[in-house]
């Protein structure tokens, strides 16, 4: 059990009158959430404080570190969101450039806008010629990255790179370690979907101990703990500890969550004593999911890096990711992670059964039966939304976003300079950042997502067609 959260219970079973924060005063007996503000304290007399961590987060911090084997290991309440943005923040000063992979979540985006560093991209292989969402970044497109770099006489000062994807794919983190270490560059990892990694066997090892320098993972992710809980891992002495503490202090608050924190504590509990048995079990159920849907011909499942993360799709093109999404949800009552032009993808957990396995093997069994017995003949068209378009970079980041900006319509502003971010969200990829011109690839993908009903972000609906955000072009 988590020793944060027996003190907090303690505490709040205690006669110590609370004259201080939060508001609640531990006095919503009768009403929603009462048991959870029971705990909920600010930073108290035998609490700690985690900018200042001396006793009891200073233990479940080396707790994570030893968990872990890190350097250091640092509690995020903001999420994985927060750790990126230290990374990136003690990684590279003012005015510095980044190679980072194009896959990354916005908050990677974020933090080179804030920052004012300039962003030179890895581009992902693409997995499959029906799917086409992101790949791995392979040990040669970074050295090619570097070398271009050099050649351009800019100093890169950090790699960062997303292993596992949204999707599962995971790329050579070793290898590519290596290849920046030749070059005194540290390496980050974004490894939010990865906190189980390196815990059982027939699962990839996590980045931890393949040489990255910054690792970020999410442990609410797929781990037992609660939403907003993340770590930042520190290994080795390229970035500074010192460094990465001072912008965490700025980009998390001020007042953390003992709630997220016990959380954070339950979970490596939890994941010391139960964590290699359940994903070994979540092995053994994928197996036996393996063998009930493989023999289906209109419905395919692909099974990435991660056995965590199944992709659902319709490879004759039949079916559309967000329509397999919606039958799965509105018949079946299996609420998936996302949906994407062509598929759609299912997260499991080590808290999983195999129950949630059966569900959905017998849902697409039932989905194909309908498949057979309807006239196929006229397939819908096969989705590109996938595959990342490839736009040239007019301005940095940072001017663009803080330059005067006007709507358009999105039928006119191919040519014109993008003002801001458009993603799909989930899982957040930008596919046009501020600064980049907007090209017809752009637009159609911007089309084929939105006659797809895909959740995008950054777009305005107009009377007569969609608006996006362009530099205005008397401030160019």
């Amino acid at each position: 059990m988590s020793e944060l959260y027996d003190r907090l219970t303690e505490y709040s079973q205690s006669d110590i009158y609370p004259y201080h924060m939060p508001g609640h005063k531990r006095r919503l007996q009768g009403y929603p959430l009462a048991e959870i503000c029971n705990i909920d304290i600010t930073e108290i007399d035998g609490f700690d404080n985690l900018h200042h961590a001396e006793g009891i987060l200073r233990e479940i911090r080396q707790r994570a570190s030893k968990l872990w084997k890190t350097d250091a290991s640092f509690l995020l309440i903001n999420g994985s969101t927060s750790g990126i943005l230290a990374a990136i923040s003690a990684a590279a000063d003012k005015g510095s450039v980044i190679l980072m992979a194009r896959n990354c979540h916005r908050s990677a985006y974020n933090g080179i806008y804030i920052n004012h560093i300039r962003a030179r991209y890895l581009y992902p292989e693409s997995v499959d010629d029906t799917n086409r969402f992101a790949g791995c970044i392979t040990p040669d497109t970074v050295a090619e990255g570097i070398r271009e770099c050099h050649e351009a006489g800019e100093r890169v000062a950090a790699v960062l790179i997303t292993s596992p994807t949204y999707e599962g794919i995971v790329s050579d983190v070793q290898a590519i370690a290596v290849c920046c270490h030749a070059h005194d560059i540290p390496l980050i990892v974004d490894e939010a979907h990865g906190a189980h990694l390196g815990f059982a066997k027939g699962y990839p090892d996590t980045a931890i101990h393949l040489g990255a320098d910054l690792v970020i993972q999410s442990l609410h992710k797929t781990l037992p703990s609660m939403t907003q809980t993340a770590v930042l891992h520190l290994k080795g002495d390229r970035i500074s500890g010192q460094r990465v503490e001072r912008f965490l202090s700025i980009f998390q608050t001020s007042s953390p969550s003992y709630v997220l924190m016990s959380a954070m504590d339950l979970c490596m509990d939890i994941l010391e004593k139960e964590g290699a048995d359940r994903l070994e079990r979540r092995l053994q159920d994928l197996d036996k999911f393996k063998h009930r849907v493989e023999r289906l011909r209109h419905i395919s499942c692909i099974f990435p890096d991660d056995p965590l993360k199944v992709l659902i799709s319709a490879p004759s093109g039949h079916m559309t990711g967000k329509q397999i999404y919606d039958i799965l949800l509105e018949k079946y009552h299996l609420q998936l992670e996302m949906a994407a032009g062509t598929y759609c993808l299912a997260m499991f957990s080590m808290m999983d059964d195999e129950e949630g396995y059966d569900r959905l093997a017998e849902a697409l069994k039932e989905i194909e039966r309908s498949l057979e017995n309807q006239d196929l003949c006229q397939p819908h068209m096969v989705s590109t939304s996938g595959e990342l378009p490839k736009p040239t970079e007019s301005m940095p980041i940072h001017e663009a976003y803080d330059a005067p900006t006007v709507l358009i319509p999105l039928a006119q502003s191919i040519g014109r300079i993008s003002g801001d971010f458009v993603m799909l969200y989930p899982p957040g990829i930008p596919f046009i950042v501020p600064g980049e011109e907007i090209s017809a690839d752009v637009v159609r993908y911007i089309r084929e997502s939105t006659k797809r009903k895909l959740s995008l972000i950054g777009l305005t609906t107009g009377e007569d067609d969609f608006l996006i955000r362009v530099v205005d072009e008397q401030s160019e």
